[in-house]
């Protein structure tokens, strides 16, 4: 069973009764925390050297996606930040190479970043992705320790395979 995990949704949204993550939170974690988290966290942001200018970039990308709902946050019990996703909507992949392209009733669920320091932090964000983005039907991802393949997956059957 999954432990009681903070999920922190932005601007105040609480799901509501009919969704799998009722009951959860809604803390406020900004942009610095969420880029801090992704620079010690993945590969490709551990060996960037952030100047000032691609910093604010970085950080008004964060804000941008976080004022859409799109970035999902999770903090253990202790209130320490475990994982955090940024997804976003689109109607095809093409759409992918612009960081800013949203397609509210597209069909894929592109994650830009994913980081997930357990596997039951992983289920909560992928909770959270089934429910933002109620029209999709695939996801779809790069993974890093793969190079960067993009993989693309049935949602339905991606979320029955990790149990969520």
């Amino acid at each position: 069973m999954d432990k009681a995990y903070d999920i922190s949704i932005t601007n105040d949204a609480q799901p509501d009764d009919h969704n799998p993550l009722r009951g959860c939170t809604s803390s406020q974690i900004d942009a610095v925390t969420i880029a801090a988290f992704l620079k010690r966290n993945l590969d490709c942001m551990t060996r960037w050297k952030c100047g000032k200018r691609s910093r604010e970039r970085l950080l008004m990308w964060i804000t941008w996606h976080l004022a859409r709902l799109n970035v999902c946050c999770v903090q253990d019990p202790s209130g320490k930040l475990i994982a955090v996703g940024i997804a976003r909507p689109l109607k095809d992949l093409e759409e992918s190479r612009f960081p800013h392209m949203v397609n509210e009733a597209g069909k894929f669920v592109f994650c830009d970043h994913v980081v997930a320091k357990t596997n039951e932090s992983l289920k909560a964000l992928l909770r959270y992705a089934a429910w933002r983005f109620p029209h999709a039907e695939y996801i779809s991802f790069h993974r890093s320790k793969n190079g960067s393949a993009l993989k693309t997956y049935e949602l339905k059957k991606f979320l029955q395979k990790a149990k969520v």
